[in-house]
């Protein structure tokens, strides 16, 4: 759990640090869970943003920001995904699921926001314990 904290607040530091030194950053940070980590790490789209992707995979697929106090934490997280990602001008979180789904065909996808008292850790062990229960 101590690597997933560190990750978190390496990741929150970075954001932070950017958006500091440069005002809002048109940028989106991608962590892969499930899908390929691309060959290209940094690449610029078309529409201007810059996205960046982890060279190492994320161990849950749960995205987290932790509040300024350090008392608070926000975290999303799927069952499973391809990727989390954020948008750091805009704090985002996501983790969408995807689900092959056939024409007329219906499926669920859900994903859990959790708002807690508590740190990091805490946050992982929540995840751990209720992931499975999402479909």
């Amino acid at each position: 759990m101590e690597q997933f904290t560190r990750r978190c607040f390496n990741r929150f530091a970075l954001i932070t640090g950017l958006n500091t030194m440069f005002g809002w950053v048109p940028a989106r940070y991608h962590d892969a869970f499930t899908a390929p980590v691309p060959k290209k790490l940094v690449e610029r789209g078309s529409d201007g943003i810059t996205y960046y992707d982890n060279p190492v995979p994320v161990d849950e697929p749960v995205i987290a920001t932790l509040s300024q106090d350090h008392k608070w934490a926000v975290a999303s997280f799927s069952r499973d995904t391809g990727n989390v990602w954020t948008n750091p001008a805009l704090t985002c979180q996501h983790v969408d699921e995807t689900k092959a789904l056939e024409a007329g065909g219906k499926t669920s996808l859900e994903v859990k926001l959790l708002i807690l008292h508590g740190s990091l850790d805490q946050v992982l062990k929540t995840v751990i314990a209720e992931r499975d229960s999402l479909k």
